[in-house]
């Protein structure tokens, strides 16, 4: 068994990883540069080397380690254990908070959480112009992963005004050694004191001389699940499904659905997000807002079949920024990536079926890391979420009422509850009204009601 260091004892690379992976068997990988270089070497060791390894390269820069624990190199399909919850709050990009202090940023963080009844994480970290909280959990598997990424994603929204990551939601996601030197602020990241000293009073008052409890110790992921997103949908009842329509009651596909492609789909994913980056800033788009709206253009062109992402994506963004060809290379240097592998005939499996090795957007992703609001979405072609899209479809089916000469639904409902209320007061039974009508016996029911909702 490992000897944990207590927080207040992590200064050191070794002490924040063995604080992260001790107890526990598997690998991790570690980043690092040398020299101030771009370009980060890769290691893949076991936990048991971790002292070892962090001897072996202390003099490097910009180290890094993997949050959960792997059964090789740090790829989804080599996942062995979600280790921890995170989030990590780029508040540089946030004006509000530029010149703030971190101190100052966590105690809007605290706030922000207790505000919303979410407890308070387990390890607060400084990294260069941002931070990171950290809920240690007990290690889940793999197949819990759709809900570990939920809680990730409803703590990303709670702090979204602090300037949480939307994109910090991988499980291979990496983060920064406390102790180890940042190369582009010559700054160390560092524990913040605060949280330690909450948590201590707080342990130390509920259960006297073990002051350093808590860090020992890890959540139930189950029950800081419930916490944050309250009943999880696996612990409800099964509800009976639904009959599946047949071939001849299934409504025909309208002619903009049956000329749908991958191609046409991002065609139109990418003028949304042009469009949106020009209707919230105009013709610059700011610093600290370029990677993620790049990021995503560029996953947007590969799949219109760009070989060369960056000289297609410098015809896009060269009024929107002053970035040259080799910068957009350097920063979408993932999604390039996926497109050799695409080219070279590459496929990566999923749940037994090959797909190609490229990034997938769904409208539901894109609308979280853009924090798309609804009234934006009204502007959108494609991306849009289920609200969206059900105002949408209540506009089209009113308008083909009125083409076909037909009321529209408050018209027919308000007629439908005079002719009820009247057969109603001659003493008809309801099923009688409904037979007389045309409609259902619970229509009826809700026609009867003092609200009369239809």
């Amino acid at each position: 068994m490992v000897n944990l260091p207590s927080m207040s004892h992590i200064q050191q690379p070794v002490d924040y990883a063995l604080w992260l992976h001790g107890e526990y068997s598997g690998y991790v990988t570690f980043g690092m540069m040398e020299n101030g270089n771009n370009s980060k070497a890769w290691d893949t060791q076991a936990v048991s080397a971790i002292p070892q390894v962090l001897t072996q390269y202390s003099n490097h820069l910009d180290m890094v380690i993997t949050l959960n624990r792997f059964n090789g190199p740090r790829q989804s399909k080599n996942l062995r254990e979600l280790n921890a919850i995170w989030v990590d709050l780029d508040y540089h990009t946030k004006p509000q908070w530029q010149q703030a202090s971190p101190e100052a940023v966590l105690a809007e963080a605290v706030k922000v959480l207790t505000h919303a009844q979410i407890p308070l994480p387990t390890f607060a970290q400084t990294s260069g112009n941002g931070m990171w909280l950290l809920w240690r959990i007990d290690p889940i598997l793999p197949t819990m992963l759709p809900r570990w990424q939920n809680v990730i994603k409803h703590l990303r929204k709670t702090l979204s005004s602090l300037g949480a990551d939307p994109s910090a939601v991988d499980v291979a996601r990496c983060v920064r050694l406390v102790g180890a030197t940042n190369s582009k602020t010559g700054h160390r990241p560092a524990v913040l004191e605060q949280i330690a000293a909450h948590w201590e009073a707080s342990w130390t008052a509920a259960l006297p001389h073990a002051a350093n409890y808590y860090w020992q110790t890890r959540w139930d992921f189950e029950s800081l699940e419930y916490a944050i997103l309250g009943r999880h949908e696996s612990h409800k009842t099964p509800q009976a499904t639904s009959n599946r329509k047949t071939p001849s009651t299934r409504r025909r596909k309208p002619d903009w659905l049956r000329n749908f492609t991958v191609e046409t789909r991002y065609q139109a994913v990418a003028k949304d997000i042009l469009h949106l980056i020009v209707t919230r800033y105009g013709e610059y788009l700011p610093h600290g807002e370029r990677d993620r709206y790049f990021f995503l253009l560029g996953v947007a062109l590969s799949h219109l079949g760009e070989d060369d992402i960056a000289s297609a994506m410098k015809e896009l963004v060269q009024s929107l920024s002053d970035w040259d060809e080799e910068e957009l290379a350097n920063r979408l240097q993932a999604v390039i990536q996926t497109v050799q592998k695409h080219k070279a005939g590459e496929t990566v499996e999923w749940k037994g079926h090959e797909f190609a090795p490229l990034y997938r957007l769904k409208n539901e992703t894109l609308i979280d890391r853009l924090d798309i609001t609804a009234e934006e979405q009204r502007q959108m072609t494609t991306i849009i979420g289920p609200e969206e899209r059900r105002r949408r479809d209540r506009e089209r089916k009113k308008h083909a009422r009125a083409k076909h000469g037909k009321p529209s639904r408050e018209a027919a409902a308000s007629a439908h509850r005079s002719e009820v209320q009247t057969l109603s007061a001659l003493g008809y039974n309801k099923s009688t009204i409904a037979r007389q009508v045309g409609i259902s016996r619970r229509q009826v029911i809700r026609l009867l009601s003092p609200s009369g909702v239809t």
